[in-house]
């Protein structure tokens, strides 16, 4: 139980505290995670990059939107509910914790779990808007129509989710927030996609680091504490010492 004692007592001490998270997270929730063997990215890896991308949505929306849909399993993401993983990190804030989430996750489960300083990276998934107008329609429209259109003009709705061929969103109030912690945590994630997988390099010295994901990452020495197992294990574990 000593690492368990560690990370408590890292908690306790920090006054902010910065944490990125990836799918790793919301899989308990029933999401499948994207890169495991098991994930939503199998069998399909060298695809990827081009069927989500900026360049495919314009040339083919149909087959673009179709192709999302089924991937990202849209006609369910209303029904995924927050774990204990989400609802720990919540608690953090109330604990006094001034905690900046830095997710990859397009699934808002932070925010329903209760957290509010929460940068979305990757985009949302709950909401696409129109490129012409930036008129905002939720999923029950997306999913509702083969090729969603805007009832303003007519234009092919673009997905909330950050496409390959744009930038991600937020990274420099993410890096800001990393250089400012005390503390920061890496959960779920195998840190594989850049440039977020930079951010353990830039805490200031003086911060503790933590890593908690299934598998180790190739950035495991960047960490002082490092569990290789699943997060709501390990939290309840961290949750009996604080």
């Amino acid at each position: 139980m000593e690492l368990y004692s560690q990370i408590a007592d890292e908690i306790k001490k920090a006054k902010k505290i910065t944490v990125i998270t990836g799918a790793g997270i919301s899989v308990p929730s029933g999401i499948p995670d994207f890169r495991s063997s098991t994930g939503l990215y199998a069998g399909k890896e060298e695809n990827i990059p081009y069927y989500l991308s900026v360049t495919y949505f314009r040339k083919e929306p149909k087959e673009f939107w179709e192709f999302y849909k089924d991937l990202l399993q849209l006609k369910l993401q209303d029904t995924y509910e927050p774990n204990d993983g989400h609802f720990f990190l919540a608690e953090l804030e109330k604990m006094g914790k001034d905690v900046t989430i830095v997710t990859q996750n397009v699934d808002s489960l932070h925010q329903k779990a209760g957290s509010t300083n929460v940068i979305e990276i990757h985009g949302n998934a709950q909401h696409s808007s129109c490129p012409e107008c930036g008129t905002i329609y939720d999923l029950e429209y997306i999913n509702k129509e083969v090729v969603p259109r805007c009832e303003k003009d007519n234009a092919v709705i673009k997905p909330g989710m950050v496409m390959f061929e744009e930038p991600i969103l937020g990274f420099e109030e993410a890096y800001n927030a990393t250089q400012e912690a005390d503390l920061f945590m890496a959960l779920g994630t195998s840190l594989q996609v850049g440039p977020v997988n930079q951010l353990p390099r830039y805490t200031k010295k003086s911060a503790a680091r933590v890593l908690v994901n299934m598998d180790p990452t190739e950035m495991d020495h960047l960490f002082q504490y490092r569990a290789h197992e699943a997060i709501i294990d390990c939290f309840e574990k961290v949750k009996q010492q604080l």
